[in-house]
């Protein structure tokens, strides 16, 4: 009798989450997000958390997080908080729940690295001819998904 050996296949990386934005709609994410936990469901795991003066890690608690932002100062220099997150790898899920151009405008790029792309924001895809060229050829060229409309 042969016994059959199931093949072993590289450990990837589960897929993490990132949130931009907490206002409504980030607010909102972040209770589902939770509720959704709570319940037991299989999820990503949420990362960090930015709004456009500062960014948390959600290690801890994804509600802390999104209070601890939302009472963070502004910020006195130009460059935005996400910028300084660690960068997302393929695979990671982005969620724009901005209304911001600057935002939007790295929707091309974040998908050209693999990661998926989840936005309410209507300046994506949205906006000018070949911005919305620029996302549905780098979501195509790397396999990433871009959902819009959130």
């Amino acid at each position: 009798m042969s016994t059959v050996v199931p093949l072993r296949t590289p450990a990837r990386r589960a897929p993490r989450l990132a949130l931009l934005g907490t206002g409504v709609v980030g607010s909102a994410l972040v209770t589902r997000y939770e509720r959704l936990q709570a319940a037991g469901r299989p999820l990503p795991s949420l990362a960090w958390l930015a709004n456009s003066r500062a960014l948390h890690d959600c290690a801890g608690s994804p509600q802390r997080a999104l209070d601890d932002a939302n009472r963070a100062a502004a910020r006195t220099d130009d460059l935005a908080p996400w910028a300084e997150a660690e960068g997302q790898d393929a695979r990671g899920i982005l969620v724009d729940a901005t209304a911001s151009d600057a935002v939007a405008g790295w929707h091309a790029e974040w998908l050209s690295r693999g990661v998926h792309v989840v936005t309410a924001n209507k300046l994506g895809a949205g906006s000018t001819l070949s911005r919305a060229q620029a996302i549905a050829q780098a979501a195509a060229d790397a396999g990433a998904r871009y959902g819009e409309a959130a």
